[in-house]
């Protein structure tokens, strides 16, 4: 599964290295994620989760919707989430562009420079909101402030947020210790001083994961389950994705499936991502989307 896990994260650096040379002003936001899920695929691999393309105040969780018209704009900070998984091991990175914006530049590097602090603090033994501590301070240095309401998450096959959770800040909550051989998905997300540094469910809702197999729907859950476990799914994967939007709402409050908003910084500033998927070694980790 070692080997999978690295494939995995081999696939994602190669398209992630792809959307940051081609994606640019003028492009739609619906034409990027299925170019760049169709680049996944092209490698062997499945997307482990609809490409998000979370623009300025929208931190995560956006994919684009099957009829979506949102191009990107000069001044637009765009971050490009990306997972692809091997026989269900999985490898996750992210990047922000920034399109002629030098506020949002400057976020971009600052969430990059986190991202290397909080994996030079990764080995066995360390707890977790350590590698937190990391992360804040950096944001700090800049005056800027973490985005607490934002995790990482340990991976594990078929589960996309398994296990510990690495905080963005040195947080209470967070004492678990790393062990080897654990894959993990780092993922500091930052915003300007004036942010809350914290999200909120904003009103797009276009992601979900089936919970319950077995409930009685017009959508083919069971299949869906077949192909992708708990993975997550973009509403324009499924068949007759437009009269199906309703229906996923319904099934989600029934809890047969799990719907994921987009989350937007609750004051409305922006926000950078930066993202590496690290496996734990005896003496460190080893990043396996580099």
């Amino acid at each position: 599964m070692n080997d999978e896990f690295r494939e995995a994260g081999k696939v994602v650096k190669r398209v992630l290295r792809r959307a940051a040379r081609e994606v640019d002003v003028g492009d739609k936001l619906l034409e990027i994620a299925e170019y760049l899920e169709d680049c996944v695929r092209d490698q062997g691999a499945e997307p482990a989760f609809p490409v998000n393309l979370s623009l300025n105040e929208v931190a995560a969780h956006y994919t684009p919707s099957p009829d979506d018209e949102i191009e990107i704009s000069p001044g637009d900070i765009l971050k490009i989430d990306i997972g692809a998984h091997v026989n269900g091991a999985i490898g996750d990175a992210a990047i922000t562009l920034s399109f002629d914006n030098d506020l949002g530049e400057l976020l971009a590097e600052v969430a990059r420079e986190a991202l290397e602090a909080a994996i030079a603090m990764i080995r066995p033994g360390v707890e977790c909101r350590e590698v937190g501590r990391a992360i804040g301070e950096v944001c700090r240095d800049y005056g800027f402030k973490p985005v607490i309401g934002l995790t990482g998450h340990q991976i594990e096959p078929w589960n996309l947020h398994a296990g510990v959770s690495i905080p963005n800040d040195d947080l209470p909550g967070y004492e678990d210790k790393l062990e080897e051989g654990m894959v993990l998905a780092v993922e500091p997300f930052v915003t300007t001083e004036d942010g809350k540094g914290d999200v909120r469910p904003g009103s797009t809702v276009e992601i979900f994961s089936v919970r319950n197999p077995n409930q009685r729907s017009r959508l083919d859950l069971h299949r869906i389950y077949e192909d992708r476990k708990s993975l997550p799914f973009a509403r324009r994967w499924v068949k007759e994705a437009t009269r199906m939007k309703f229906e996923l709402l319904r099934l989600s409050k029934l809890g047969a499936v799990k719907a994921y908003p987009e989350l937007v910084e609750v004051n409305g500033e922006p926000v950078a991502q930066w993202e590496h998927t690290v496996m734990i070694t005896e003496r460190g980790c080893r990043v396996l989307t580099e």
